[in-house]
C-alpha cells in the first residue's frame, strides 16, 4: 500500500487523534459524536446493516467508548481499529464485550476487509485527507461513513484542512461517490462538545450503486425509504449530483463576485464586525465566558457568514446588518437571563487535570440537594432514575447524579458535567481504582475509602447544608452514609437478589440500608412487602411514563415493506424476556409481524431467527422509541414469572398506554393496577387468546356506544397522564417531607453560671436541624437566678422538662435524673458551659446508626484533656461556626475510637442506656464517672468514638473550679481510688494528637 506523505502528519495524544474536544476529555465526548453520526444516517441504513449482519469498523476507535456505544446503541458488528497499542489495550479493557484490532491502515494493509468503515472526527487532522481517504475507503467493501468539522474557517491549532461545500468531493475516486451529506448544527445541543457544525459524509461504492439501483428517496433518507426505493438508476443520480454540485459552484462564485464589487456592503459588513468584534472584547463578554463554556452560548453561531453572504444576495447591507444585530440582541439577552438564573463561582468545583471546569448553580433558598446514586450511567437507557432526577431539578433542587461508571484512576477525586443548560442538574463520575461493577458484590475496603473521600471533598465544596441522599443500589449505601444526609432514601427498585449472580455480601448490604434509610421507597407492592421487614417507615412510589413524550405521534413511524399487523416489544431482551412465549405468538399468528425492539444480551433474536415474521431492530434511542412505539398495533409485555419479575412495576407500560395502544402482559402482580386497560394472561394460550382479541379492538378513534365509555385509546391516555414522573416526583418529596425524624433527649445540668447556660440553651435551640428534639434541664439548687430564668424558658417552649433540684446532688445523680425522664431514642448529657454547632445532635445520630458497634460518641472541642481536642484560633463566640465548619467539613462521615469520652457532651442510643444503666453516683460532686461509664459500655463489646465532623464549644471545668484547688485535688484523688478499685490503674487521658500520629492511625485502620 502506497501512503501519502501527509497521511504521516496526523497529530496523535493519549491515545486519541489529538483535536480540542480531546482537551475536554473523555468518554461522553466519544459518545457524543458518535450519536451525531448515527442521529444523521437514515433508518433504512441501519436495518440493513443490521439485518444483513454487515461487519463494520471504527477506524481511528481510541479507546474504544465511541466503538461501544455504536455496538450496544444499534445492535451492529462492530470492531474498534485504532494504531496505538495503549489506546486499544484501554478499549479492550473498558469494553471487553467489544473487539478491537492494533492496525496502522495508512501503513499496513490490514488482516481484512470491512463492509463498513466508520470515522468520526478524524480526516481534519490530514493536510490532504482525500489521499488519506483513498487508503482507508479500500478496506470498505460497500460504505464510508464520515463525520467531520464543517465549515470550520477559524480552524483549530491542530487541525490542518477545512471542509466545506468547495472542498467535499463528489467523487474522490472512481470507486466511491457520495450519496449522502447532511449537516448537523452541534452547537445547540445539550450537553454540546462542539460549538459548531458538524456533517456526514456518506460514500458508496459506484458498483454497489449500479446493482441497488437506488433512489431519490434512499439518499434522502426518508425512515420510511426502505419501502420506497424506486427503479432510478446510479448514472442518472449520479449526473444529477454532478449538475447540482456544479451549479451550487457557480452560485457561491456569484456571490463571491456580488461581495467583491458592492463596495458599499462590503463597507457595511466591515462595519457591523467591528461592532461585533467590540461586543466580543467587552468586560461583560468575558465575565460571561464559563456560560458559553457550558453550553450557553456559541460564538461560531454568531459567524455564520455564510447565512450572511446569503443575505447580501437576497436584500443587501441593511438586511446583513439587520440580521447581525438581531442575533447579538438574543444572544446578549441570553447572557442577562443566564446571570441573573445563576452566579458563578471563583474557582471550579472539582475536575480531573486537563477536564472541564464545570461551574455549579447556587443552591436556591428552601431548596435542599438531592445525591442521586445511581444504578446506571445517565447516558445508558434512560429509566426511573434520569426521570426522577430531572424532575427534582425542577422543583429546584440541585441535584448531583452519582453514576455508577467510574474513572479507572488510583486518585481520589471526581469529575463533574451539567447536564441541562436550564436545570441545576450535574452527573458526577467518581475516580475508583479499578472501576468496580456496582452489580455483584459490595465494595472492597479500598474501593469504599476512595469513593468516600471524593464524595467528602465535593460535598464539602458543592453545599453548605446537609443533603438528601436518593440510593438506588445497596453497592452506594454505607458511602450515601457517610455523607451525613439529611434524609438518607432508598430507592428500592428491584428484587436485586433475582438478578443471580449477587454476592451476599451485597443483600446483606440492601439489608441493611433497608434498616438505616430514614425512609424506604419502593417500586412495587411486593418490595414494599419486603421492605417493611426491616424499616416501618416505607413508602410505595411506582414507576411513571414521559406522557409527553410518547402520547404524540412522530412525524414517521415504522412501516412494515409487507404492510403486516405489527405487534411490538421494546426494552431490553434479557434473562427475564420470555423467548418461548414470543415464538409461540409467532407461530400463531403467522399473519402479524412480531417486532422486538432492544438489546439482546440473551440471544433472543438467534433462536428466534428461523421465524419469518420475527423481526428484531436492536437498541435504539430513546427519543426514537416513539417512531416504533406508535407503528404497533399491540404492545407486548411478554416476561418470565420469576422473583424479579414478581417484583417488577414496568416502565413501559405507562409509556404503551401513554400512546394509547392495546396491551398484552403477563398476569404479574403489579399489571393489577391497570385494571381493564392491560390484558393480560397466565399461560400462553390465554396470552395468544388475548392478543386476537386485542388485535381485533375497534380503532382508537371510536367510542363504545353500548357501554357510554370514550374509546379505549383515550381511557388508555387519560390513566397515563395521571401517572407521569412528575407526579412521582411530588409523591416522593411528600414522602420524604413526612418522614420520621429521630427523637433525641438532650439533658443540660446547670448549676450556677447563668450566662453560660443562657448561651447553651440558645444554641441548642438555634440547632434542632434534622431531629425531633426534647430539652430536659436538670438544676442542681443554683443561687444565682437559674431557676427563675429556667422557669420563664421553659413556660415558652414546647418539649421541654425541668427537674429543679433542692440540693446539688453531683454530676452522675442530676444527669441521672435527667436520663430517667427522657422520652428519646438518643441520649445526650450535654454540659452547661457549652455552645453546640448546626447539625450537631443529627450527625452524631448519623455515627450511631451508621455503625452499630458504636454504643457512645462525642464530639470533637477547643478545650478538654484527651484526643478530642484540636487546635482554634477564634475569638469570641461569633467566629466559631465558620471555624467549627472549616474543622469539620472536611471530614465528613468520620469518627475514631477512643479509651474514654469526656462526658461534657456525648450522645448513646437508647439501647447502650438500658444495658449500661445510669450513671454511677458514688463519685459524687464529680470526676471520673465519664471514665467508669466508658468501662461498663466497652465490657458490653460496644465502642467509644470522637466524630470529627461535629464541633462543641466548651468553656471546660467552669463549675469544678469554683471548687477551689485543695479540694477538687481531693476529690479526683478520692475518686480515681474508687475508680480503680473497680477498674484497675487508671490511665491518664492522652492530650490531643499531632496530625501526623493521627494520619498513622488512620494508616492503621482504627478511623471510620
Amino acid at each position: 500500500m502506497t501512503t501519502p506523505t501527509a497521511v504521516n502528519s496526523l497529530p496523535y495524544r493519549n491515545g486519541r487523534f489529538a483535536n480540542d474536544w480531546v482537551a475536554a476529555g473523555g468518554a461522553e465526548q466519544s459518545r457524543y459524536f458518535m450519536g451525531l453520526l448515527v442521529e444523521a444516517l437514515p433508518r433504512w441504513l441501519c436495518d440493513e446493516i443490521r439485518h444483513e449482519r454487515l461487519r463494520v469498523c471504527d477506524w481511528g476507535c481510541a479507546e474504544g467508548d465511541g466503538t461501544g456505544w455504536l455496538a450496544q446503541a444499534l445492535g451492529w458488528d462492530v470492531t474498534g481499529v485504532d494504531f496505538s497499542e495503549l489506546a486499544v489495550a484501554h478499549a479492550r479493557q473498558r469494553h471487553p464485550e467489544t473487539p478491537f484490532l492494533c492496525e496502522n491502515w495508512l501503513e499496513h494493509a490490514p488482516r481484512e476487509a470491512f463492509d463498513v468503515v466508520v470515522s468520526s472526527n478524524t480526516f481534519e487532522h490530514f493536510d490532504c485527507p482525500w489521499e488519506a481517504f483513498k487508503v482507508v475507503a479500500e478496506q470498505a467493501k460497500r460504505y464510508v461513513l464520515l463525520l467531520v468539522p464543517y465549515r470550520e474557517y477559524q480552524r483549530h491549532v491542530e487541525h490542518a484542512a477545512t471542509f466545506d461545500d468547495a472542498s467535499i468531493m463528489l467523487a474522490p475516486s472512481a470507486s466511491w461517490a457520495l450519496l449522502q451529506s447532511r449537516v448537523i448544527d452541534a452547537a445547540h445541543r445539550t450537553p454540546s462538545y462542539w460549538q459548531g457544525e458538524q456533517v456526514l459524509l456518506w460514500y458508496a461504492r459506484v458498483e454497489l450503486l449500479v446493482q441497488r439501483g437506488f433512489s431519490l428517496a434512499d439518499v434522502q433518507a426518508h425512515p420510511a425509504a426502505a419501502a420506497e426505493r424506486g427503479d432510478a438508476a446510479l448514472r442518472a443520480l449520479v449526473r444529477r449530483e454532478e449538475a447540482l454540485v456544479h451549479q451550487s459552484r457557480e452560485q457561491q462564485r456569484r456571490i463571491a463576485a456580488l461581495l467583491a464589487d458592492n463596495r458599499e456592503q462590503g463597507l457595511a459588513l466591515a462595519a457591523t464586525r467591528e461592532r461585533l468584534d467590540a461586543v466580543l472584547a467587552s468586560t461583560s463578554w468575558r465575565v460571561t465566558e464559563p456560560l458559553r463554556a457550558a453550553g450557553g452560548l456559541r460564538l461560531r453561531a454568531l459567524r455564520r457568514w455564510h447565512d450572511v453572504g446569503t443575505a447580501y444576495r437576497r436584500g443587501g447591507a441593511r438586511e446583513v446588518a439587520a440580521r447581525v444585530a438581531a442575533v447579538l440582541t438574543r444572544r446578549l439577552r441570553a447572557v442577562a437571563r443566564a446571570l441573573l438564573r445563576r452566579l458563578v463561582p471563583a474557582e471550579p468545583l472539582v475536575s480531573a487535570p486537563g477536564a472541564p471546569s464545570w461551574p455549579l448553580a447556587p443552591a436556591r433558598a428552601g431548596f435542599v440537594d438531592v445525591y442521586l446514586f445511581g444504578v446506571i450511567d445517565w447516558n445508558f437507557r434512560v429509566q426511573r432514575p434520569q426521570h426522577l432526577a430531572r424532575e427534582l431539578a425542577r422543583r429546584g433542587h440541585r441535584v448531583f447524579y452519582l453514576t455508577n461508571h467510574f474513572h479507572d484512576d488510583a486518585a481520589a477525586g471526581c469529575d463533574v458535567e451539567a447536564l441541562d443548560v436550564e436545570l441545576p442538574l450535574y452527573q458526577v463520575r467518581l475516580k475508583v481504582d479499578g472501576a468496580p461493577p456496582i452489580y455483584f458484590d459490595a465494595p472492597s475496603d479500598a474501593a469504599r475509602r476512595q469513593i468516600d473521600a471524593a464524595l467528602r471533598r465535593f460535598a464539602a465544596r458543592a453545599s453548605d447544608e446537609r443533603a438528601i441522599c436518593l440510593v438506588q443500589h445497596p453497592f452506594w449505601a454505607r458511602s450515601a452514609c457517610a455523607l451525613q444526609p439529611a434524609c438518607l432514601v432508598y430507592d428500592c427498585i428491584d428484587d436485586h437478589e433475582g438478578f443471580g449472580k449477587v454476592g451476599r455480601k451485597l443483600v446483606d448490604l440492601e439489608h441493611w440500608i433497608m434498616r438505616r434509610a430514614d425512609l424506604v421507597v419502593a417500586t412495587s407492592t411486593l418490595l414494599a412487602q419486603r421492605a417493611g421487614r426491616h424499616n416501618r417507615h416505607v413508602a410505595l412510589v411506582r414507576n411513571a411514563g414521559q406522557y409527553e413524550h410518547f402520547a404524540r405521534p412522530p412525524a414517521q413511524r415504522f412501516a412494515d415493506p409487507a404492510g403486516r399487523r405489527i405487534v411490538g416489544y421494546y426494552g431490553a431482551i434479557a434473562e427475564w424476556f420470555d423467548v418461548d412465549l414470543v415464538r409461540r405468538v409467532a407461530v400463531d399468528l403467522p399473519e402479524v409481524l412480531v417486532l422486538l425492539v432492544g438489546s439482546d444480551t440473551v440471544g433472543a433474536c438467534a433462536a428466534l431467527r428461523d421465524l419469518p415474521n420475527v423481526q428484531c431492530v436492536g437498541e435504539v434511542p430513546y427519543v426514537e422509541l416513539g417512531h416504533y412505539l406508535h407503528a404497533f398495533d399491540v404492545c407486548l409485555l411478554p416476561f418470565k414469572v420469576t422473583p424479579l419479575t414478581l417484583a417488577t412495576n414496568p416502565v413501559k407500560v405507562y409509556e404503551y398506554l401513554a400512546a394509547g395502544r392495546p396491551v398484552v402482559g403477563v398476569a404479574l402482580p403489579e399489571m393489577s393496577q391497570f385494571g381493564d386497560l392491560v390484558r393480560t394472561a397466565a399461560e400462553p394460550a390465554g396470552f395468544v387468546a388475548e392478543l386476537r382479541a386485542a388485535l381485533a379492538e375497534a380503532p382508537d378513534h371510536a367510542t363504545d356506544h353500548a357501554a357510554g365509555q370514550p374509546a379505549p385509546a383515550a381511557r388508555r391516555q387519560a390513566f397515563a397522564a395521571g401517572q407521569t414522573w412528575a407526579h412521582r416526583a411530588d409523591e416522593l418529596l411528600a414522602a420524604i417531607a413526612a418522614a420520621a425524624k429521630p427523637r433525641v433527649s438532650v439533658v443540660v445540668l446547670t448549676y450556677g453560671n447563668l450566662a453560660l447556660t443562657r448561651e447553651c440553651l440558645a444554641s441548642v435551640d438555634a440547632c434542632r436541624e434534622g431531629i425531633d428534639l426534647e430539652m430536659i434541664v436538670v438544676d442542681n439548687a443554683s443561687t444565682d437566678g437559674t431557676p427563675e430564668f429556667l422557669r420563664a424558658w421553659a413556660a415558652e417552649r414546647r418539649d421541654v422538662r425541668l427537674i429543679l433540684n433542692d440540693a446539688n446532688l453531683g454530676f452522675a445523680a442530676g444527669n441521672n435524673a435527667g436520663l430517667a425522664a427522657a422520652s428519646g431514642d438518643y441520649l445526650v448529657i450535654l454540659n452547661n458551659d457549652t455552645v453546640v454547632t448546626p447539625w450537631w445532635a443529627w450527625k452524631l445520630v448519623g455515627h450511631l446508626r451508621n455503625e452499630a458497634s458504636l454504643g457512645l460518641v462525642g464530639p470533637l472541642t477547643n478545650r478538654i484533656g484527651n484526643e478530642a481536642r484540636v487546635d482554634t484560633h477564634y475569638r469570641g463566640l461569633a467566629q466559631m461556626p465558620a471555624e467549627a465548619e472549616r474543622i469539620t467539613a472536611p471530614n465528613c462521615g468520620r469518627w475514631f475510637e477512643m479509651r474514654a469520652a469526656a462526658f461534657f457532651c456525648v450522645m448513646m442510643p437508647r439501647s447502650t442506656f438500658e444495658r449500661c444503666g445510669p450513671l454511677c453516683e458514688d463519685y459524687g460532686l464529680g470526676m471520673f464517672e465519664d471514665d467508669d461509664y466508658c468501662r461498663r459500655v466497652q465490657r458490653e463489646g460496644l465502642r467509644v468514638g470522637c466524630a470529627e465532623d461535629v464541633f462543641v464549644h466548651h468553656e471546660h471545668s467552669v463549675a469544678f473550679n469554683a471548687l477551689g484547688d485543695a479540694r477538687k485535688r481531693a476529690l479526683f484523688e478520692g475518686n480515681r481510688k474508687l475508680y480503680e478499685s473497680k477498674w484497675g490503674p487508671w490511665v491518664p487521658h492522652q492530650h490531643r494528637e499531632l496530625a501526623p500520629q493521627r494520619a498513622q492511625r488512620t494508616a492503621a485502620g482504627t478511623r471510620r
